[in-house]
């Protein structure tokens, strides 16, 4: 019987885990219970500073979901600490290290032109909570709408406006 066996799997495994642990593992969770520190939106433009959102709801909700390997993040707003919507309003997916987000709307008019909406939406935490920002753009293209046309002409959209909602973790 060998007495370094034992010895030598434990190293392999030791090293092995070592590398894993050091590759693009995923963040801490976002998931928790948010006062809205900052709410701010442009309007008709994405230039310049946004201006605050009144009336909104107060708190948002961030909850976290694991669909095999996805890892999906759901928004709800909250207009308090205990009375938080049911229903989700934006929905984030956890790619190559960030939590992103992207929708898009298309209409075809006659195989000639394309309407089209996107939405996208970044998620970074901070010190003390988080920053979530939502990018409208939308615009009418003059050729026919196919699957991922608003990835691929996304540069010929209008920015429609910038919504910025930083948030205090509860």
């Amino acid at each position: 019987m060998d007495r370094n066996k034992p010895l030598v799997a434990f190293c392999f495994t030791a090293i092995v885990l070592s590398a894993c642990a050091e590759g693009e593992g995923p963040e801490a969770s976002p998931d928790g219970l948010y006062e809205v520190s900052v709410h701010t939106r442009t309007q008709g433009s994405c230039d310049g500073e946004g201006q605050d959102v009144e009336g909104a709801p107060g708190h948002f909700r961030l909850l976290e979901t694991d669909f095999g390997t996805d890892r999906i993040l759901t928004w709800h707003e909250c207009e308090s600490v205990d009375t938080c919507d049911d229903s989700s309003t934006a929905m984030f997916d956890y790619e190559n290290g960030e939590w992103v987000r992207q929708w898009s709307s298309t209409v075809g008019v006659n195989d000639a032109f394309c309407s089209v909406e996107t939405i996208t939406g970044t998620l970074e935490q901070t010190d003390d909570g988080i920053r979530v920002e939502f990018r409208t753009a939308s615009g009418t293209l003059e050729i026919p709408c196919e699957d991922g046309i608003a990835e691929t002409h996304a540069d010929e959209l209008s920015c429609d406006n910038i919504e910025v909602y930083e948030g205090i973790l509860l």
